[in-house]
């Protein structure tokens, strides 16, 4: 079931800034109900101990008029850096609007990628005016190019299916890591998805899925590993706190 389901407020939504899906720290206050300069802080706090490059990437300044007309002071906020930001936040309904934001995230991808995909031309005579030319005479009886059209539509294609299959992925990976943390913090009334200095569990689990998912779908072989299977590491950390 989609997690936007779950909620009651209206669904999280994700919009275009500056071709890139992104969120406002005035939408974060609002679903996560804080206050916003609470969420402005929060942003502070993270762009001052990242690096310039992450900060200029994923946080950028803007403003907005507030009910006497005045300027006021707020981000746009693209994926990696709402990641960052939410990781620490907490509550009833904390894990529900997480993946709902995930999901949104996901869909405004997955259409952008569709867009921009570029299109193989319609017939095989335009087709042949888009590829490259050798230098030199050609030979009357050229070889048919059937056959190298063919394996240009299967590049495109394969792109697609791992494109697809490495955002679907990446998706229920959040969902099962955000999941799990909650349940181990109500099981153990440890929060392990609030702040406690750098390390969080929480902050640590999705890293993890995010980095170990990409190697293991690029891993040189037919057969992947166990320890290159991001899955088989959350199901340890599950068994290792089932077994408790």
């Amino acid at each position: 079931m989609s997690q936007a389901l779950l909620l009651s407020d209206p669904v999280p939504t994700v919009s275009l800034h500056d071709g890139r899906p992104a969120v406002t720290s005035r939408e974060v206050s609002r679903y996560f109900n804080k206050r916003h300069d609470a969420v402005l802080r929060d942003i502070a706090a993270i762009t001052s101990n990242c690096p310039k490059s992450f900060s200029a990437h994923n946080f950028v300044g803007a403003s907005y008029l507030d009910e006497q007309a005045k300027n006021r002071p707020m981000y746009i906020i693209y994926r990696d850096g709402f990641m960052l930001l939410v990781m620490g936040y907490t509550g009833k309904k904390a894990l529900a609007i997480k993946l709902a934001y995930i999901e949104a995230f996901n869909a405004m991808e997955e259409e952008l990628t569709r867009k921009n995909r570029p299109a193989l031309p319609k017939s095989r005579s335009t087709r042949r005016e888009s590829l490259p030319t050798i230098p030199g005479s050609i030979p009357r009886q050229s070889l048919d190019e059937r056959p190298f059209l063919d394996f240009v539509e299967e590049v495109q294609q394969a792109h697609t299916q791992v494109q697809v299959s490495q955002e679907r992925l990446l998706s229920k990976a959040y969902r099962l890591a955000l999941t799990l943390c909650h349940d181990i913090e109500a099981r153990t009334k440890v929060p392990v998805s609030k702040r406690s200095g750098k390390f969080t569990l929480e902050r640590f689990l999705l890293d993890h899925m995010t980095y170990g998912l990409d190697e293991a779908l690029t891993y040189p072989s037919d057969t992947l590993p166990d320890y290159r299977n991001p899955g088989l590491y959350l199901l340890g950390v599950l068994r290792q706190f089932n077994a408790n």
